[in-house]
């Protein structure tokens, strides 16, 4: 399985392998118009390539390549490509190529950083007039519009920052000698909501577009037992739908006690895992692995429960509405806007930027 997990704070997220928007091979529309070559007209549905892959966690159908924007550039049924694209390209190309419908979203900006937190991905877009020097270095001053994907939150000195994925980006080859490890860049989630258009965000959920791995009861209990942590355990929390991605992972300083009420057993790349729902805190809803060193946990019964079952989601809480969370009069988009095409040819990060922290931690996804 192609990209890797970066463990950002205690969440673990899922960066889609590195391509930008900048075609090179010979591909044309319907019409046989070339589509390779500047001004870069894709940034559109480069970003929609990232949430898709987010979604199908780097597996099959999917794919990170040229060949996969172009054709989902061509599912859009756009007579214009390089004229740029727009959200409800984006869902007619999802919609057609992978069956997947996915409803435009207008979230706040406290909603937007709680559902980054969250381990969503964000398909924006954003204004190069209203960003930065520094992360206008890929598109330039053009005036363009742009889309990104945005992955991931961290608070550093008390400011919020997102992972961006830039289409346009051309990875430092200094410090990325294979760019399609690049995993973005830190991008202030102020400079987001000074650059983004407030009512134009497709989100994406890890593994949504995944059909959902079986698991096997052994037990079930109830009331729920009581799981023992060890003091200096680092645990770390599975997906209930896919119990082969990592969600939390925490080092806990003292001896920790909470619930768990399923014991369960699933095949995981091969490797029997015995795992236990939790059922309380912050690793609620999540699964553990029953043998981990430093748990203790008595999952004994008399009468073993041996049922296959799919674990259902948790319940959404409708959190009620915020009036103060509301974006500035002016950050709206006008209608459906396009993005712009972008004339600026590199071939690499003319600052040769350095991997971000959290790229240390990296894994290959399983």
């Amino acid at each position: 399985m192609p990209g890797q997990y970066v463990l950002i704070r205690d969440r673990w997220s899922y960066f889609p392998d590195f391509q930008n928007e900048r075609l090179t091979g010979h591909f044309v529309d319907s019409d046989g118009r070339q589509l390779g070559g500047p001004p870069y007209w894709s940034c559109t549905f480069t970003a929609l390539m990232y949430g898709i892959n987010f979604a199908f966690l780097g597996q099959k159908p999917t794919e990170i390549s040229q060949r996969e924007i172009v054709g989902l550039a061509l599912d859009s049924g756009d007579d214009d490509l390089r004229g740029g694209g727009t959200t409800s390209l984006m869902q007619k190309a999802l919609t057609k190529r992978y069956g997947k419908p996915k409803d435009q979203e207008k979230s706040g900006p406290k909603r937007i950083q709680e559902r980054l937190a969250a381990g969503e991905m964000l398909v924006a877009g954003i204004r190069s007039t209203d960003l930065s020097d520094h992360f206008r270095r890929y598109i330039g001053n053009s005036g363009a519009l742009h889309r990104a994907g945005f992955i991931g939150l961290r608070i550093v000195n008390g400011k919020a920052q997102t992972r961006m994925l830039d289409p346009m980006a051309v990875p430092s080859s200094m410090h990325y000698p294979n760019p399609r490890s690049y995993a973005g860049e830190w991008f202030p989630m102020d400079d987001y909501f000074r650059a983004a258009f407030s009512d134009q965000q497709l989100w994406f959920q890890p593994g949504e577009f995944l059909d959902r791995v079986p698991l096997h009861v052994r037990s079930r209990f109830s009331p729920p037992r009581t799981l023992t942590v060890a003091a200096g355990t680092t645990l770390v929390g599975f997906d209930r739908r896919r119990p082969e991605r990592k969600v939390l992972q925490t080092k806990l300083g003292q001896t920790t006690k909470m619930k768990f009420d399923i014991h369960l057993h699933a095949t995981v790349g091969g490797v029997d895992r015995e795992l236990l729902s939790i059922a309380d805190g912050p690793f609620d809803g999540l699964l553990v692995q029953r043998h981990q060193a430093g748990l203790t946990a008595n999952t004994d019964i008399a009468v073993p429960v041996e049922a296959e079952v799919i674990l259902p989601d948790l319940p959404i809480v409708e959190l009620p509405d915020d009036p103060t969370d509301v974006v500035p009069p002016g950050r709206e988009a006008p209608g459906d806007t396009r993005s712009g095409p972008v004339d600026l040819v590199l071939d690499d990060d003319p600052l040769e930027m350095d991997r971000p922290d959290e790229d240390a931690t990296a894994e290959p996804a399983m």
